[in-house]
């Protein structure tokens, strides 16, 4: 049996929708999975939700209120309830396609793989703004595209003149499988010290990495992730660069045992970096490049590899507490 963990903070229209895309699942045997919603909102606003939906619901909906905040609790609140011998992760502002759960457990059967990731699209909203688009355009760009059953790997641990041919996406949580039973995932569980900075699962699956663990890619297991209009301003997406950029310096340092040789890697590559993308930033903003944005998020993803220590780190991973 599947458990499908989905944490939620504050977005109840959001959460809904995905909780339905769940209920939708074609091409899985009955009785084959279950629903189990976390809620890391204090005021366990997302219970009526729930409540009103399991009570029609032909698969099991299971609701847990985890207070403790950060998304780091929450998804360790999934894998202790989890009665699965897979858990499957979902985002609460996704929308799963009615194959996604089948795509993913066909994928682990062919791959005998760990973990197996699919792809998360954008739901992007009516833009008029010239910005807007160009930022919807680098975010589309950065979408991985490979074919299913191919290897997995990070590149915060692999450096780039040993990656060969595996993919290397985001190893994120928004969408993926994980076999519970493994003896590579069993009893890992994600950080508390980046609840509310980010980066925690890219630190959970490293470590899954380094025990042993095998990441296959599934490209039919699309999620559609929801994206609101905050989410296309220039400062939140600079936001997520310089955190994207803490993190892969970060991290190493958080592993057992600690790699800080992969973070001083990070830090020399940011200095090569960084004022190459000054440069193109400069020319593109002379010219009026649309490139300019691609180059001045890439600026600010080497800064921020730069400038990770504690003083230059925000408090709350923004994408976690943004409502909509």
């Amino acid at each position: 049996m599947v458990t499908i963990v989905i944490p939620t903070f504050r977005r109840p229209l959001r959460l809904g929708e995905c909780i339905s895309s769940c209920l939708a699942q074609t091409g899985t045997p009955a009785g084959g999975y279950e629903i189990l919603v976390v809620d890391n909102c204090p005021a366990a606003s997302a219970a009526p939700v729930v409540d009103d939906l399991a009570r029609s619901s032909p698969v099991t909906i299971r609701y847990i209120h985890e207070p403790r905040p950060g998304v780091s609790m929450a998804r360790n609140a999934g894998l202790r309830h989890s009665h699965g011998a897979f858990l499957a992760f979902l985002d609460d502002d996704e929308v799963a396609t009615e194959s996604w759960l089948a795509q993913l457990l066909q994928t682990q059967v062919r791959s005998g793989a760990d973990v197996v990731f699919g792809p998360v699209r954008p739901r992007l909203p009516a833009m008029t703004d010239a910005m807007q688009r160009a930022l919807a355009q680098f975010m589309a760009g950065n979408l991985t595209d490979c074919p299913t059953g191919t290897r997995v790997g990070s590149t915060i641990v692999t450096p780039f003149w040993s990656r060969g041919k595996r993919a290397y996406p985001a190893l994120a949580t928004n969408n993926c499988l994980i076999a519970l039973q493994s003896h590579s995932v069993e009893g890992v569980r994600f950080d508390d010290r980046l609840g509310l900075l980010g980066g925690e699962d890219a630190l959970y699956f490293i470590q899954l990495a380094l025990r042993g663990a095998s990441f296959v890619w599934c490209a039919e297991a699309v999620a559609w992730e929801h994206i609101p209009p905050e989410r296309l301003h220039l400062r939140y997406i600079l936001a997520r660069a310089i955190r994207g950029g803490q993190v892969t310096s970060l991290v190493p340092l958080l592993l057992s045992p600690a790699r800080p040789r992969l973070t001083a890697l990070a830090m020399a590559t940011a200095l090569a970096q960084a004022p190459v993308y000054a440069f193109l930033l400069g020319a593109a903003i002379l010219t009026a490049s649309p490139r300019r944005y691609h180059h001045l998020t890439r600026l600010a993803g080497a800064l921020g590899k730069l400038f990770w220590m504690r003083p230059f780190r925000g408090g709350v991973w923004p994408s976690w507490h943004t409502r909509g």
